[in-house]
């Protein structure tokens, strides 16, 4: 079975949250506010080291001014800081329980750090705050989507959509979560509805071509990761799903030249290596298959399918003792 990378986009929007109702929420004086606007101007251009220093500056002035803490957490968290942003939001929370986005930017990074379950704790206690929020629902939405949580997911979504009708990023994550529960017209419907808000996104052509790929329609497939890589060259998951797409009409050369293209845009592309090792072998190029099948399960060890395939491909060498060693590993991760 070949196998498709799901793409979607985490709006996590926290870095430029430096809007004056937000930042400067508790209306009071502080020796730190000039620190922080210049922290806020700074982000805001781009300069994040400089914002960096400006509010570490403010919360060295104010080192009880919840706006110092929520903005270098920001500032922390654009700059790949993670934990250093996890910390800055519980200073600020501490500070001012009541500051929502505090709470809404808290569950980013912990979801970032693999804290699902408080993530979502956290963006329960922004919509408590702030019930019409659409942003923190659609954060909501994506990690009970990661959960498995597909139907809170839609719901999440919906509620998003509801309150921004024209954000398509919750079409297009709602359309990958109703996908995921087996409603094709409700993900094509909605991934159409992204597309109609936002025709320049490459996302959703390449994920409404996946829909089109898994109801075997190989044409519009290819039609809409054509117009995913014409919108966006480097979006290296279209080209996987177009030489699919074609490998799967015997265009094999087609195929091996999309594969060939992400690999070297990406060399760490464990998809690409394994979808090309799948049309090698039905080419009946073993060899360079089971090339592909190891470098795929190098750079992914976790996949069951991996292993299973070039349990495959083993037996079909004579290379008994290999093919059960896989199938094992493959029975452990499954």
């Amino acid at each position: 079975m070949k196998n498709f990378q799901l793409v979607t986009l985490k709006f996590v929007l926290i870095a430029m949250c430096f809007c004056a109702p937000v930042a400067l929420a508790q209306n009071t004086i502080s020796a730190a506010d000039p620190s922080i606007r210049q922290g806020q101007q700074k982000a805001e251009k781009g300069n994040l080291v400089g914002a960096l220093a400006d509010f570490s500056q403010a919360v060295a002035l104010d080192p009880q001014s919840a706006n110092a803490y929520f903005g270098r957490g920001n500032v922390n968290y654009a700059l790949g800081k993670k934990q250093a942003a996890l910390d800055d939001f519980n200073q600020a929370i501490k500070r001012n329980p009541g500051l929502a986005a505090a709470y809404g930017n808290r569950g980013n990074t912990r979801d970032d750090l693999g804290d699902n379950q408080g993530a979502i704790d956290d963006y329960t206690q922004a919509l408590k705050l702030e019930p019409r929020n659409a942003l923190t629902y659609f954060n909501r939405g994506l990690t009970r989507r990661e959960l498995g949580d597909f139907q809170g997911a839609i719901s999440d979504f919906s509620q998003s959509i509801k309150l921004n009708p024209n954000y398509a990023p919750a079409y297009n994550s709602r359309g990958l979560a109703r996908q995921a529960v087996g409603d094709k017209q409700g993900a094509l419907t909605d991934f159409n509805q992204a597309i109609k808000r936002e025709p320049r996104s490459a996302v959703s052509y390449y994920n409404r071509g996946n829909l089109y790929y898994g109801q075997e329609d190989r044409l519009n497939a290819i039609a809409d990761f054509d117009q995913a890589i014409k919108l966006d060259p480097n979006f290296l998951p279209a080209y996987v799903g177009r030489g699919n797409a074609y490998d799967d009409l015997g265009k094999k050369q087609a195929a091996l030249s999309d594969y060939d293209k992400a690999i070297k845009g990406d060399p760490n592309f464990a998809n690409a290596y394994y979808n090309r090792g799948i049309a090698r072998f039905n080419a009946g190029d073993r060899q360079g298959a089971l090339a592909d099948y190891d470098q795929a399960i190098r750079l992914n060890p976790k996949s069951a399918e991996m292993y299973n395939s070039r349990a495959i491909l083993r037996r079909a060498l004579g290379d008994e003792p290999g093919a059960t060693e896989d199938l094992q590993k493959a029975a452990q991760l499954n």
